[in-house]
C-alpha cells in the first residue's frame, strides 16, 4: 500500500472512528449539562435553605429515573407500550404529600 493511501492516513476508518467518538462524548455531556440545567431551573426557588449540591443531585437523579423508564417504555410494544406511557404520565400520590423533595443524609 501506498503511504498516501485511506488506510494510512488521519482518513483511516479507525481515526475516523475515534474523531466520532470523541465528538459523540462531547455532544452527550452537553446535551446532558443542559438537561440537568432545565430540569434544575423551576426547583431551585422552592427550598431557599438547600444547597447547589443538593438541588443538582436530585436533579441528577430525576433525569436518571426518566431515562429508565423512557427505556422501560421502549422495550415494549403496541399496547404494551401505549399503557406503560400511560401509567408513566400518572402522577404518584405518595410523592405529592411529602413536605421535603430533597433529602439531606
Amino acid at each position: 500500500m501506498s503511504p498516501g493511501a485511506p488506510w494510512n492516513g488521519p482518513d483511516a476508518p479507525g481515526a475516523m472512528a475515534q474523531e466520532h467518538a470523541a465528538l459523540h462524548a462531547a455532544l452527550h455531556a452537553a446535551l446532558h449539562a443542559a438537561l440537568i440545567d432545565r430540569v434544575e431551573a423551576p426547583f431551585t426557588p422552592f427550598p431557599p435553605d438547600a444547597r447547589t449540591e443538593e438541588i443538582t443531585r436530585t436533579s441528577r437523579m430525576r433525569v436518571g429515573i426518566h431515562k429508565g423508564g423512557l427505556e422501560l417504555i421502549l422495550a415494549h410494544e403496541d399496547a404494551e407500550r401505549e399503557a406503560m406511557s400511560r401509567n408513566r404520565r400518572t402522577p404518584c400520590s405518595a410523592t405529592s404529600t411529602r413536605r421535603s423533595w430533597i433529602h439531606t443524609p
